[in-house]
Parts: structure tokens; C-alpha cells; sequence
């Protein structure tokens, strides 16, 4: 699920939300100088991605995608796979 900011910014509520924006993935992985099975585990995994690579998230996202992004949103991404976890572990 993406926020609606005044209606013209859609910002991943999710990491997983956050990795789908490149396509294909491969050019997250060449922008952050990342290896493409780091990132394809990032997609796969949806629950967390190193908070060493938000800066160069944030930069990226903007350049590609016109996003800004915010310590705040990524905060709140980690705070919402966070409780993915908890719920899944509690069904368990």
C-alpha cells in the first residue's frame, strides 16, 4: 500500500513497495553498487533493508522516481515490517 501525499506523490509504505520501483530490479542494485542477489533478497525477504543503504535510497529514489524520501519513511517501513514479523510469529 502507497501513501497519497496531496495527491501527487506515492511513497512505499513497505520496503518491498520501495525495491518494486526500479524495474527491472537489477538497476537498484547497479545505482546502489549493490550486488543484484542483495537486492533480490531485499524483494524476496520485504521485511528489511541495511539502513547503511537508505542514504543512497533516498538519493536514488529521487533521481529515478522523483520521490522524496525521509529518515521518517524509512522508519516507518522498518516499523511496519517490524510488526509483519511479530504478527507472523504470533500466528505461528
Amino acid at each position: 500500500m502507497t501513501l497519497k501525499l496531496g495527491g501527487m506523490t506515492n511513497k512505499p509504505t513497505t520496503f518491498a513497495e520501495l525495491v518494486s520501483l526500479w524495474k527491472p530490479i537489477r538497476l537498484l542494485a547497479s545505482d546502489l553498487g549493490c550486488k543484484r542477489h542483495t537486492v533480490y533478497q531485499w524483494r524476496l525477504r520485504g521485511s528489511s533493508i541495511n539502513p547503511i543503504h537508505w542514504p543512497a535510497l533516498t538519493q536514488k529514489a529521487l533521481e529515478r522516481h522523483g520521490l522524496e524520501l525521509t529518515p521518517d519513511d524509512f522508519y516507518r517501513m522498518a516499523v511496519a515490517a517490524s510488526m509483519e514479523i511479530d504478527a507472523k510469529q504470533d500466528a505461528a
